[in-house]
Formats: structure tokens, C-alpha cells, sequence
């Protein structure tokens, strides 16, 4: 059974702020701008954002984002760079589970800031944190041709669990407190 308490803030790691989205008109709007200008973001999304269709539609997830912090079911972060504060990505765990003591991790850092190790110590920072609060379980759902997020799973201590039966291309991972 996790702990039942807010979420923290602010995490920190050596080069990254990993801050909790709040209702903030100017959070969103840097968010909106990041995800607008980065093809990544399209790409790990697309189903979501083809349904989207506008920067309204992104508005509206971004509230379920923090709508899910406030009600414990989700805690969704944005990653900022320390020592320039750029917004580079998200970061989030989702489908919070208290009994089962497992959620599911989901990372997009923009394409301009990949393949810097941002990802893997965000990642670290977040399972700690919920590691400390009772999480025993993290799985990760990765499209079958995201082959850095394959590679970072298995360098992360992810296992391999199989095919997702409902999301097309798409395959289990998942990491168990050790």
C-alpha cells in the first residue's frame, strides 16, 4: 500500500527540476509552445493528438494532467534544465494504483534535448521518489520502434513483459522495487 500524501512539488537531480504541473495559465502556455514546436512530442502521441486537432484540445489535457495531481491518480511533472530553465520535457506516473502499489511511467524530453542522459535521471529521481512512499511496481508502455526508450528500459532494469493486447505497436515493460 503506497502513502497516502501530496505529491512533492520539486524534485531535484544534479541537473534537472522536475516541478508538478499545476492549474498555472503560464505553465500550460510554455507547455503548449514546447509540445507545438517539437515533432517528438507528435510522434509519441499521435493517436492523442490527431484526436486533438488544436491547441484547445491540448488545453483540456493539460487540465486532466493536473486534475489527475490533485486527486492522487497521477503525478505529472515538467523537467526543467538547472542551469539554463528550459522546459525540456515531461515526465509523469500515471494510473496510480494504492493497492497494487504500481503505476505507469510515461518520459518525452524534446528532440532537441535527447540522447543527454535527461530521461534516464529523470526517471531515476521520480521511481526514488515514489520508491519512499511504498511504490513497489513501475510499467512502461513503448511503441515497438521507439528504440532509444527500448534501450533506456533495458539499461534502467526493465523487463520485458510482452505485446500490449489494446494499443497497437506498442510493448510491455515493467521494473519491480527491489
Amino acid at each position: 500500500m503506497m502513502e497516502k500524501r501530496p505529491f512533492d512539488p520539486v524534485i531535484e537531480t544534479p541537473r534537472l527540476s522536475l516541478v508538478l504541473m499545476q492549474d498555472d495559465p503560464d505553465q500550460m502556455l510554455s507547455y503548449q509552445a514546447l509540445v507545438c514546436q517539437n515533432g517528438s512530442f507528435l510522434n509519441a502521441f499521435p493517436t492523442m493528438l490527431s484526436q486533438m486537432g488544436s491547441r484547445m484540445r491540448l488545453g483540456r489535457f493539460w487540465l486532466s494532467l493536473t486534475y489527475a495531481n490533485q486527486m492522487g491518480t497521477g503525478a505529472n511533472y515538467l523537467i526543467y534544465k538547472k542551469n539554463d530553465g528550459d522546459l525540456i520535457g515531461q515526465i509523469s506516473l500515471t494510473k496510480i494504483d494504492d493497492k497494487q502499489a504500481s503505476g505507469e511511467l510515461e518520459i518525452w524530453i524534446s528532440q532537441r534535448h535527447t540522447h543527454n542522459g535527461f530521461a534516464t535521471e529523470a526517471q531515476y529521481a521520480l521511481e526514488q521518489n515514489f520508491y519512499a512512499r511504498g511504490l513497489q511496481k513501475i510499467i512502461g508502455l513503448i511503441r515497438e520502434d521507439n528504440t532509444a526508450s527500448l534501450a533506456m528500459a533495458n539499461k534502467t532494469g526493465f523487463r520485458y513483459v510482452g505485446k500490449h493486447s489494446q494499443i497497437e505497436h506498442h510493448v510491455i515493460f515493467e521494473k519491480v522495487k527491489e
